[in-house]
């Protein structure tokens, strides 16, 4: 079974044909939100699709334009809706594009003591701050998936060490540093995702859950195995951290 452990089908440019896009998937797509409305329309997508799981948070980018009254609320409202998700996403931290780096930090220390506390695991954006988001992840007691990861080989090697596990997006085949990282993890601790409608492996498309496809043939040549056991041990992956 396909797994899309990444995607947002609740932006707008899946807005006329989400049903063709789901249907067409043979799979298990984790919705992640980005904000308090995206995680109003998440929690109603995964009632409407059978294939579609949600996971709840807000943005790292998103978290810096409400208060931290505003973010406690939106805290609130995933620990309310606990029952309903299997992951909290995305959440993490962006240093490409904010340098409030003190504020970040305490942001997503609140959503590890929530992942601790609901007992969820994290799918965590890390741009521009992956030495950064390790150490603040690195004692948690919660399953950490660090979704398309641009760290180096030590930061690979590290996250490895702390039991943390990897996603890998479908622009892989056109992307050096994935393929690296490919390389470096053991098949048990990789995931696919789409990050859709981002990431797409043919370029100016729009990227679908579909895709996944393309990162499992990708996987199996660089590992020298067939994509039937590439599918199969990362569907056990998906039970092991998200059952």
């Amino acid at each position: 079974m396909l797994i899309d452990i990444h995607a947002h089908l609740d932006f707008d440019r899946f807005s006329n044909d989400l049903d063709s896009v789901i249907n067409k998937f043979n799979g298990i797509i984790i919705q992640n939100s980005v904000n308090l409305e995206s995680m109003k329309k998440t929690l109603e997508i995964s009632k409407k699709y059978k294939n579609v799981k949600a996971a709840l948070g807000v943005y790292p980018l998103h978290c810096m334009e409400i208060s931290e009254k505003e973010l406690d609320e939106q805290i609130e409202f995933i620990k309310k809706n606990k029952d309903k998700i299997i992951a909290l996403g995305e959440i993490g931290l962006d240093f490409k594009e904010s340098q409030e780096r003190e504020i970040q930090i305490r942001n997503l220390k609140k959503f590890i003591s929530l992942s601790e506390e609901i007992k969820k695991p994290m799918i965590i954006h890390s741009r521009k701050a992956e030495s950064e988001v390790l150490e603040v992840l690195k004692n948690t007691k919660s399953n950490v998936i660090l979704h398309y990861f641009c760290g180096n080989a030590e930061l690979i090697k590290k996250a490895l060490e702390y039991g943390f596990y990897f996603s890998v997006p479908t622009n892989i085949s056109t992307n050096k540093h994935l393929k690296r990282l490919v390389k470096l993890i053991p098949l048990d601790r990789l995931f696919t995702e789409t990050d859709c409608p981002y990431l797409s492996p043919v370029q100016e498309q729009r990227n679908e859950p579909i895709n996944v496809e393309f990162t499992i043939k990708k996987i199996s040549e660089i590992k020298n195995i067939s994509e039937n056991e590439v599918e199969e041990q990362i569907y056990r992956n998906y039970l092991k951290i998200f059952s």
